[in-house]
């Protein structure tokens, strides 16, 4: 999920995701006042979740949960939660591994003989923390699977990338892998004798008490389920979410939950009723390549920090559904954001960041300073990473940041050289030489996960229309 807060600056517009208000909880003033400047009135919307030490401060139902029928939003919906499901997933390997059914460093063939990934050892622990090179789908395996009218299994869903090639030497490197995930859900059957979604019943969700998570299956008839949407562009409007058959993304994304029953995880998890102290301690630690370089990930959390404090948060995308929790050990605080609808300049993870912020009693303070138009044209220019442009240009007195293709950013200074996008977690600043000149712009999380650097280029930018 948190690549998603670099990359949507590749097309997103600074737009307001509509919804209204619902709530059984005495709103936090604050609490309220962040979340309803995301969450407006008149649209789909989303549930909000705020602990603080073991206690719920603040929860609220945004906007609809099936605009056809007119059905307000209700802090109750069940939400497909995404990749959030990885986390269950480690956690039920955890388990495994403490009751001597597994080890985190055997090879994946000892389990799994089929998937030899050309004689390439692979162990479960580099599943775990996305350093095993599995590769994506084919594509046109994916669809087909996705236009099937019945339940896919996960033994089908691994064909689909089986017998293609590992994207690098397995240990030597980092990068998020949905299949990894996949097959670990293989595993926990191999190990179990029991199907994945009826061990996460029996192991996870009735443990942890949590009454109405369940394993996703678009066919069921499920209690509370809010309905989906996507945003268009092409039509400034949102329209019905596809089918994207939730049980394809299997144990790497198919849990369905809502916002009080993962608050109830997460203190299940902390109270050591899942798995102990020190599995859960390692799980949420930071893992690190043998060349020392971090990975900002565990096993089935990314690990950062919100200003200053350390924190562990995931988040999801599935169909029209997006999701984001965090969790600030230090001060015990939890955040869920859940949203029945997409849209790629909306993402949750901004808001949850700025409640996390608030929570912990430092909230992100950036305010706008005024530059006059002379101040801001040194930054114009065409910028590139990765052989893509991005154009800042200047007008009517503001900076714009734009992808070919995109609609345009407006970036806000707040200090020499710095600058801000609203509605989101990302912070721009600009880098100059030892001579004063402008030779790039780097894009920073301000949860201090992510980074990109974007290149000025000698080109001249393009004559306007």
């Amino acid at each position: 999920m948190l690549p998603l807060i670099l990359s949507f600056l590749a097309c997103l517009s600074p737009d307001v995701c509509p919804a209204n208000g619902q709530s059984r909880t005495r709103p936090a003033p604050e609490f309220d006042r962040i979340a309803s400047s995301a969450l407006k009135a008149g649209g789909p919307g989303g549930v909000v979740l705020v602990a603080r030490k073991g206690r719920v401060v603040y929860q609220k139902a945004f906007g609809m949960a099936n605009m056809e029928l007119g059905v307000p939003m209700r802090e109750e919906m069940v939400f497909n939660i995404g990749s959030m499901t990885k986390q269950f997933t480690a956690v039920a390997v955890l388990q495994l591994v403490e009751r001597g059914k597994l080890s985190l460093q055997d090879e994946v063939t000892k389990y799994l003989p089929d998937y030899t990934a050309g004689g390439q050892k692979i162990t479960v622990e580099q599943l775990l923390t996305h350093t095993a090179g599995i590769p994506a789908s084919a594509p046109e395996a994916m669809t087909r699977l996705q236009g099937e009218k019945r339940l896919v299994t996960l033994q089908e869903i691994i064909a689909t990338f089986k017998g293609r090639p590992l994207d690098f030497t397995p240990g030597t490197k980092w990068s998020y892998s949905n299949n990894g995930y996949m097959l670990l859900g293989a595993i926990i059957e191999k190990v179990s004798g029991i199907p994945y979604p009826e061990y996460l019943e029996k192991n996870l969700f009735e443990p942890a008490g949590m009454t109405a998570t369940h394993f996703g299956d678009d066919y069921k008839v499920v209690r509370n389920r809010a309905a989906s949407y996507i945003y268009s562009r092409a039509e400034s409007q949102f329209l019905n979410a596809a089918n994207d058959k939730v049980e394809t993304a299997y144990s790497a994304g198919a849990i369905q939950s809502t916002a009080e029953d993962l608050f109830r995880w997460n203190q299940a998890l902390l109270s050591n009723k899942l798995v102990t102290k020190e599995s859960l301690a390692k799980a949420r630690a930071e893992y690190k390549l043998p060349d020392g370089q971090g990975t900002h990930y565990g096993y089935g959390w990314f690990v950062g920090n919100i200003q200053g404090s350390p924190m562990v948060e995931h988040g999801g995308n599935m169909g029209g559904f997006m999701s984001h929790a965090i969790y600030l050990p230090r001060e015990d605080v939890f955040v869920v954001v859940l949203y029945n609808f997409r849209a790629p300049d909306r993402l949750p993870e901004f808001l949850a960041g700025d409640l996390a912020a608030l929570a912990i009693g430092r909230p992100y303070d950036i305010r706008e300073i005024s530059l006059d138009e002379s101040a801001l044209r040194p930054y114009a220019g065409v910028y590139e990473e990765g052989g893509v442009e991005r154009l800042l240009t200047v007008e009517g007195g503001r900076l714009y940041y734009q992808r070919a293709g995109a609609n345009r950013l407006l970036m806000k200074p707040y200090a020499k050289d710095k600058f801000f996008f609203d509605n989101t977690a990302v912070v721009a600043e600009f880098k100059r030489d030892a001579g004063g000149k402008i030779v790039a712009l780097s894009l920073t999380s301000k949860r201090g996960i992510s980074s990109s650097t974007l290149r000025r280029t000698d080109k001249p930018l393009p004559a306007r229309p």
